[in-house]
């Protein structure tokens, strides 16, 4: 954060500036202005409450080697872990070693994990893998099911610590944005999960 306040200072020249996260606005964006839960996944994810007394919460959104459960960059690197596990013998065979080398159009797992640990493939290359995993669950892919509905329901408890922390009372709207909540698997698990732990939770879309 003190990086992007030094290049933003360098273009904006301001007395006094503030740089924060973008997930207030996505809050905002989401509920307008009301207190509430907003769940954003796309490369990766970050849970951020309001209870309307000035209090706040985030959960999670400390970057992708040890957070964003249920982001598309956790997806992929669930797939592709799997993906190894299927080539070592240790699962059985669901396809994702073919899915995960297609992909990436490499001849071994091991060209596109060097490719990644030499900076030779970016984290958002990397999560670009969701988007074919989803669509593999919505195949019938089971594993891939499996593992989206766990991810699902990452961000499901989060929305339960959230909600305690903040003391929220009565119903309040919880919702999710980002490219994950695109596809219709991760959103319709992550609402099936949000009925089932938190009844008065209502999930709204986006108002903007």
């Amino acid at each position: 954060m003190a990086k992007a306040k030094e290049i933003i200072g360098e273009i904006i020249r301001a007395e006094h500036l503030k740089v924060g996260h973008d997930a207030p606005s996505a809050l905002f964006g989401a509920t307008a202005g009301k207190p509430g839960i907003v769940v954003i996944a796309g490369t990766g994810s970050v849970i951020y409450g309001e209870n309307g007394q000035s209090e706040t919460v985030q959960i999670g959104g400390l970057g992708f080697l040890f957070s964003d459960e249920g982001s598309g960059f956790w997806l992929a690197a669930q797939t592709i872990r799997l993906a190894i596990k299927e080539r070592d013998g240790l699962i059985e065979n669901a396809g994702l070693e073919k899915l995960t080398l297609g992909f990436f159009k490499v001849k071994q797992i091991r060209d596109l994990t060097t490719a990644f640990y030499n900076e030779k493939i970016s984290r958002d290359e990397i999560a670009a893998l969701a988007k074919p995993a989803h669509e593999a669950a919505e195949n019938g892919n089971s594993v891939l099911q499996n593992q989206i509905r766990f991810g699902a329901g990452i961000l499901v408890e989060s929305v339960v610590s959230a909600a305690g922390k903040l003391k929220l009372a009565g119903q309040f709207p919880v919702a999710g944005v980002g490219g994950m909540f695109r596809a219709a698997l991760l959103k319709k698990y992550f609402a099936e999960l949000l009925k089932e732990k938190v009844s008065q939770a209502k999930l709204v879309e986006p108002v903007f």
